[in-house]
């Protein structure tokens, strides 16, 4: 077995998104040199990329994701503050709705952030993960397979088209899209079992002007889906006297793309639409 400092030397991380991002910051503390291998290639800062489809539509930052990112990154609510984004209490500026009625609004104390685009909160992790001095990012790289060692005992790096890059530890951060259970077939490994729990999950989004007196100022609503209708939706305030509302549905029940249809013509619609 490898001693102590030989173990912690390289570590690959596949998958840029904020699942890699954040297992790069956690492994640059234990490594001396952390490798990110993102497909894409990143884009500017608050800009969309190929990567995250749902990047366009409503997001926030809850108050314990703030807190934990707060930790890992010293500063960067300052930073969110600063490039635009709105905050609020989780409890007392944010109306809930559940099973059609509205939860009674307290503040507790709990800051969560709103902000125009997930990229924005990406973008800003992502310029803080990439200036520690031991994390590097290969973009536009497409990993094919794992390496093992010569009774497969143990991964010992990533294969590339030509190229193969060994490391301590490999970690997957690809989300559904990863190929992992394939590749660790394809070494003779047992196939994980899976679990799959279907939801059919569509998105309709749109930006309104915003007024300060909308919502008796509140800065957002969610109104979760019912078994009965599998519909919801979320309005959030956002910089630049912006509203962003989502509206979801589940296993094709999906909001209608105009807007405009009157709540006649909506009630007796109930095909599904391709969604933005």
């Amino acid at each position: 077995m490898p001693d102590h400092q030989t173990r912690r030397q390289h570590a690959i991380v596949i998958g840029g998104s904020m699942a890699g991002l954040l297992a790069a910051r956690i492994l640059a503390d234990h490594y001396q040199k952390v490798t990110l291998m993102e497909r894409d290639t990143f884009p500017a800062l608050a800009q969309n990329r190929r990567g995250v489809p749902q990047g366009r539509h409503a997001h926030g930052l809850l108050a314990s994701g703030s807190h934990a990112l707060e930790r890992l990154f010293p500063g960067i609510s300052n930073e969110f503050a600063e490039a635009g984004a709105l905050t609020g209490d989780i409890a007392g500026d944010v109306r809930w709705f559940f099973e059609g009625g509205c939860l009674r609004q307290f503040n507790n104390g709990l800051t969560g952030f709103l902000m125009s685009r997930r990229p924005l909160l990406e973008g800003t992790v992502r310029r803080r993960v990439l200036a520690l001095p031991s994390v590097s990012v290969r973009e536009s790289c497409q990993v094919e397979g794992l390496v093992a060692n010569g009774d497969a005992g143990a991964i010992t790096g990533v294969r590339m088209r030509g190229d193969t890059v060994a490391a301590d530890l490999v970690v997957d951060t690809t989300g559904r899209g990863s190929q992992a259970t394939e590749w660790l077939e394809a070494m003779g490994y047992r196939r994980s079992l899976e679990e799959r729990i279907e939801i059919a999950l569509g998105y309709t989004t749109r930006h309104f002007r915003r007024r300060p007196w909308h919502m008796n100022s509140d800065v957002a609503g969610v109104i979760g889906p019912t078994p009965q209708g599998k519909r919801g939706g979320a309005i959030l305030a956002q910089e630049g006297d912006q509203w962003i509302v989502t509206l979801y549905g589940h296993f094709g029940n999906y909001a209608l793309m105009d807007w405009r249809v009157s709540s006649s013509s909506r009630a007796a619609c109930q095909h599904p639409l391709s969604t933005k």
